[in-house]
């Protein structure tokens, strides 16, 4: 038996061009459901994005010559890893640490507005996204307590594997954030 795969259309045409301006018309294929003019709107949405897509696919071959990683050695591969993860790493110890130094610094210094008002519905177990960016105190309180820390009295601080293991809850919870 053939798979069938459904697909639907949004045909998009721009209105309204000065004279003498060709009008963009964009015919775009999809396989999500359409029910509605914001279903369209959002396979748009998306079209839109793929500049920064193509964008990050440079990066990835150009800048960083991934193709040519590919033709390495397993130990050449390993080293790579181990640069990108000591990457994450300082990411981590400066969540940390400056938000010791810094508490009263606004999270959205270091997480993008999508990332803190995510890390604010998870911590708060709500539906509601905040409004405004809150302070990196709060933030590293938030992303602690989802990596199990309890914040008790003689807990101290929280240290660094609670926030390795926040953010790594953080990060799925943002990459899924639209269907939760």
């Amino acid at each position: 038996m053939v798979p069938v795969l459904t697909v639907n259309l949004v045909n998009i045409a721009e209105e309204d061009v000065p004279l003498g301006v060709e009008p963009l018309e964009w015919m775009l294929v999809t396989n999500l459901e359409l029910n509605c003019c914001a279903d369209a709107f959002l396979v748009v949405d998306y079209y839109r994005q793929r500049w920064k897509i193509e964008r990050f696919h440079f990066v990835l071959k150009s800048g960083c010559r991934i193709e040519e990683l590919q033709r390495h050695s397993v130990d050449r591969i390993e080293l790579m890893v181990l640069l990108l993860y000591s990457l994450i790493s300082v990411h981590i110890m400066v969540l940390t640490y400056l938000s010791r130094l810094c508490p009263d610094w606004l999270c959205e210094l270091l997480f993008c507005e999508s990332e803190w008002r995510t890390l604010y519905r998870a911590a708060k177990r709500t539906c509601v996204a905040s409004e405004v960016a809150f302070s990196m105190a709060d933030a590293i309180g938030y992303v602690a307590a989802l990596g199990g820390f309890v914040g008790a009295k003689s807990d101290g601080l929280s240290g660094l594997k609670v926030i390795w293991l926040g953010l790594s809850k953080l990060f799925v919870l943002h990459a899924f954030r639209e269907f939760i």
